[in-house]
């Protein structure tokens, strides 16, 4: 999965730039060793357009956003790539204002979420992201077409699937205020909120694990304070949340992804000098531990699994969205590469989006202000 992550604002940025366990024995553990992986980052192609959303597809890329027309209108826009040096527009059969948010593979096709913008239709009252929007694309990309969405009515945030039935997380209108909402569907065009789930201010992202699907989000403490929260769902329809407060007492974890055995969650701890990068695993989603790492002064932000390994992404810098990209990786889940340095320094750095594909791991970025932001992206050869 990719994924878009950080807090609401985050998802915002984006859309206004670019229109596991303390009971159980892990095999997955985060270790240095001199036979650790090396791994060399280099700068990559962009698509030319806003990237709402980043996944690999068997051997390519699949890059879904917008385009920006010369009278000043995004329309739905969606790119391919088999190497990320080059990218090949796709054919979206769309021209209402909007965005393709993420988009994964289902059932033989690629299916993409987002939104049409309030102006192109009329949105009701008080939706005030724009009209849930479904694309499919039936073959590798090629071409992409607006389907039906019934049930959908929130704003999306990250999609996963079990091959069966898809769980998308995101928000919904409540009163003047948006909150946290899921709903799960088994063929793409006639969705279902989920029928129990705890309170929560905001979902970051959902990924699927062995036991089910498990999304991160947060509860508002108060202030620019947040609550960590993870859920937890076998069918999509009921969601049970971990207890980490007792779990994890001063932990956050911001991001996760699933490997073939467990959960690995990443974030921070707070102790007497303050928050400190950590890493944290379970098998259940329920349960969890923190892994024996030592991340430096890296802030972490964002976590992702796929064929090859494992990546951790962060960036050094105390400041929130300012500081040098790195990166860790693992094949194994035993031995990690040293932290690599994935870009230059960057002020206002945003990580947004990380994948691990077949043959490489790709990283995408923002590099803020808003009114001068420009995408930053790079890759990297993996090899077991």
């Amino acid at each position: 999965m990719t994924r878009a992550i950080g807090r609401d604002w985050l998802s915002g940025a984006i859309v206004a730039v670019m229109a596991v366990m303390a009971v159980v024995v892990f095999t997955f553990a985060i270790a240095r060793s001199d036979d650790a992986p090396s791994v060399t980052w280099t700068t990559m192609s962009r698509p030319p357009g806003g990237v709402g959303g980043l996944t690999t597809d068997g051997g390519q890329l699949v890059a879904v956003g917008y385009a920006t027309h010369s009278d000043g209108t995004t329309t739905p826009a969606a790119w391919t790539s088999t190497t990320g040096l080059g990218w090949t527009a796709a054919t979206v059969e769309d021209d209402d204002e909007g965005l393709m948010q993420t988009a994964v593979r289902f059932q033989g096709d690629l299916l993409a979420i987002g939104s049409h913008y309030c102006d192109a239709r009329d949105c009701p009252p008080p939706t005030s992201r724009g009209l849930p929007a479904v694309w499919r694309s039936r073959g590798e990309g090629a071409v992409w077409v607006p389907v039906a969405s019934a049930g959908f009515d929130g704003y999306a945030r990250d999609l996963a699937t079990d091959g069966e039935r898809l769980v998308l997380a995101g928000a919904a209108d409540a009163d003047a205020t948006t909150t946290g909402a899921i709903w799960w569907s088994t063929d793409g065009e006639t969705w279902q909120r989920a029928s129990a789930m705890p309170q929560v201010d905001g979902l970051i992202e959902v990924t699927r694990f062995t036991g089910g699907f498990a999304v991160v989000g947060y509860r508002d403490a108060g202030g620019p304070d947040y609550q960590p929260v993870v859920l937890i769902s076998t069918d999509g329809d009921t969601w049970i949340e971990s207890d980490l407060a007792n779990e994890l007492p001063a932990g956050d974890i911001v991001s996760i992804a699933a490997t073939d055995e467990v959960l690995v969650g990443i974030g921070s701890v707070t102790g007497a000098t303050g928050p400190r990068a950590a890493a944290f695993a379970s098998s259940d989603g329920l349960r969890w531990t923190r892994l024996p790492f030592n991340f430096g002064d890296a802030v972490l932000e964002l976590v992702a699994n796929g064929e090859m390994g494992t990546i951790i992404v962060g960036r050094l810098g105390e400041e929130i969205g300012i500081g040098t990209p790195v990166a860790w990786f693992t094949a194994d889940g035993e031995l990690w590469s040293t932290m690599a340095q994935i870009g230059p320094a960057e002020e206002n750095l945003a990580i947004v989006y990380a994948t691990v594909g077949r043959t490489r791991a790709i990283v995408m970025g923002l590099s803020l202000p808003l009114q001068d932001a420009r995408q930053l992206a790079w890759m990297a050869e993996l090899s077991r």
